[in-house]
């Protein structure tokens, strides 16, 4: 309750959605590929330091070529004590899934994957403090098809 909440690569806004409609959350989507060219909706251009207590990461983060950067960036927009929730595919699941079915193909949307390792040394790197690390999902030769991170600043 009270909790403002960044979506980032919303989507079309499911998750956003479900939040407004089973909490009393206040929460925004973010999406790029959902703005028309050119539009920047208000919200965003104006200053957002220190606004959010969450900002979700939800099968987004491999989606993004310049990660770094903007988790840099959106880092500003947690309040003190702030965290970030990602759930993305897991590298080591997707390696694994490869042979085993000709029919199988990676979404040609993502343009990197990480394993767990690399996704607690990525966000290590960018001072967050990993509060949890996970996986979860159709589990193969001891990987599962999603990792579920915390991190906090």
């Amino acid at each position: 309750s009270g909790q403002k909440i960044l979506d980032f690569g919303c989507g079309l806004g499911t998750f956003v959605n479900y939040i407004k409609d089973n909490s009393s959350a206040e929460v925004t989507g973010y999406d790029v590929e959902y703005l028309r060219l050119g539009e920047i909706p208000g919200w965003f251009v104006k200053d957002l330091t220190g606004l959010y207590d969450t900002i979700y990461f939800m099968h987004s983060l491999a989606h993004i070529k310049d990660a770094e950067d903007i988790l840099t960036s959106v880092k500003k927009y947690l309040k003190a004590g702030g965290k970030i929730i990602v759930n993305t595919p897991n590298k080591n699941w997707d390696i694994e899934m490869k042979p085993l079915s000709k029919n199988y193909n990676s979404d040609l949307t993502v343009v990197q994957h990480f394993t767990p390792e690399e996704l607690e040394i990525f966000f290590t790197k960018l001072g967050f403090r990993i509060n949890i690390i996970g996986q979860f999902g159709k589990l193969l030769n001891g990987h599962n098809e999603r990792i579920f991170l915390v991190a906090l600043i």
